[in-house]
């Protein structure tokens, strides 16, 4: 009985005491960035009823253009296309040979048309309640790739 008393005590010391889940630091809409694809009807359409049902400011809307290119590294040159109905961007040779890898065409893509443009934007709205430490060192580790 005292073995069992002494490995409760040493259980229930060991445990961290969790609190009740509250909603007293829920952001606001002003902490809210909203990212949708320009001319695309859906797209168009989640963003709009996000921003009205969440009151979201339009400083914190960031529309991206993301277009099927051509994207060069090292002078090889790729087709890169948005597949899936819009949800995979892939290498068009990959996407022709069925192979489902990213490869650096598409990283590329990713970081010139979506990272970038929305750190610009969060940079040139002032908005800044991102951790930029934890964003910048993604994007900085996303720029080596390229």
């Amino acid at each position: 009985m005292k073995k069992l008393l002494i490995s409760l005590i040493l259980i229930l010391s060991c445990c961290n005491v969790t609190e009740a889940q509250t909603y007293a630091n829920i952001p606001g809409p002003e902490n809210v960035l909203v990212v949708y694809k320009m001319y695309s009807d859906v797209s168009d359409s989640v963003m709009e009823y996000y921003v009205n049902v969440r009151n979201i400011p339009a400083s914190n809307i960031v529309p991206l253009f993301l277009p099927d290119t051509a994207i060069t590294i090292n002078n090889i040159t790729h087709p890169v296309i948005i597949a899936e109905q819009g949800n995979i961007i892939r290498d068009e040779l990959n996407h022709q040979w069925g192979t489902w890898y990213a490869t650096q065409h598409a990283w590329k893509y990713f970081y010139q048309y979506i990272a970038a443009p929305i750190k610009e934007y969060i940079a040139v709205n002032n908005l800044n309640s991102i951790d930029p430490g934890t964003f910048g060192r993604d994007v900085a580790n996303a720029n080596r790739m390229i």
